[in-house]
């Protein structure tokens, strides 16, 4: 299974396009330059496209075109993030900002500092 990893930040959007659960590719753009992102897709034609982004309008409009039958998933919405969030207001809480939660809980790197 082809798959297309973004993470679509306020200054950047990393991608990693993996093949049978290995990195075949990994890269940066800039967010600004989000377009860029679709050279992307066609080189590597990935059956699935997951998505963790802070900039809901750079989301919208990759998600807007037309991407040919690919499978996509949210990860927040699609695919859950079993961190617990304590804040006053969660929802102020980026994705990105619990994926690095989850990640030190399930590598179980305690005590942590997480700076992001």
């Amino acid at each position: 299974m082809k798959n297309l990893f973004l993470d679509i930040g306020n200054t950047s959007i990393n991608y990693a396009f993996t093949h049978d659960r290995r990195i075949i590719s990994r890269g940066k753009i800039a967010t600004s330059q989000y377009g860029q992102i679709f050279s992307v897709i066609e080189k590597y034609y990935p059956h699935n496209i997951i998505i963790a982004s802070v900039v809901p309008e750079v989301e919208s409009r990759i998600l807007k075109t037309n991407l040919r039958q690919r499978q996509i998933f949210k990860i927040g919405k699609d695919i859950p993030v079993t961190v617990k969030n304590k804040y006053l207001k969660p929802h102020t809480v980026g994705i990105d900002r619990l994926l690095n939660a989850y990640y030190i809980k399930e590598k179980k790197f305690f005590p942590a500092i997480c700076i992001d």
